[in-house]
């Protein structure tokens, strides 16, 4: 799986409803202390996974 780290994970996420590229969310994988996730598939079925890392308000 590739991880990428990213700085505004709502926006991006906004950009693929936009878009109509599926992606996946679930509150599980979200914590306060390691940030938000979501994921999606490149072309070929290879899994991305966006990392939005928790700011000093989230803590």
């Amino acid at each position: 799986m590739l991880n990428l780290r990213v700085d505004n994970l709502a926006a991006m996420l906004q950009a693929f409803d936009r878009s109509g590229i599926p992606y996946q969310t679930n509150p599980d994988w979200d914590d306060p202390a390691y940030g938000q996730f979501a994921r999606l598939h490149d072309s070929e079925g290879n899994p991305i996974e966006l990392w939005h890392p928790p700011t000093a308000a989230d803590r």
